[in-house]
């Protein structure tokens, strides 16, 4: 649900090359949301590591698979407008992997020093 938005407001943004969203006396470019919009699903998919371990891991990868397939696909089309979105598809499956492996052992740390503990306790 929450990757179907982030892609929509991407593709939204992206449409509107040209146009401006006004707010009190700035002028903002749509071409800079996709952008935020990108970062705001990188931190939904890290959010997902975090809470559901494992399976947020293979989710998170597998929506960033789909992810470059699509950016793939429209580098093959000649658009090289979306290198940024590579790169920050890249930044985001390395921060997945380390963010989901340095949970893992810290998990695995507490269990092993959790039960340790209770047998020191007991002798």
């Amino acid at each position: 649900m929450n990757q179907h938005l982030c892609e929509y407001g991407n593709a939204w943004a992206g449409n509107s090359r040209g146009a401006m969203w006004t707010i009190s006396h700035s002028v903002i470019p749509y071409a800079t949301l996709p952008g935020v919009f990108t970062s705001i699903c990188t931190f939904i998919l890290i959010t997902w590591i975090v809470i559901y371990g494992k399976f947020g891991f293979w989710f998170s990868t597998a929506i960033l698979v789909i992810r470059f397939i699509r950016l793939g696909i429209s580098i093959v089309n000649h658009n090289l407008m979306v290198l940024p979105g590579v790169f920050m598809s890249v930044v985001a499956l390395v921060s997945v992997i380390l963010i989901y492996h340095s949970n893992a052992q810290i998990i695995r740390t507490q269990v092993k020093y959790n039960t340790f503990l209770p047998q020191e306790a007991s002798s």
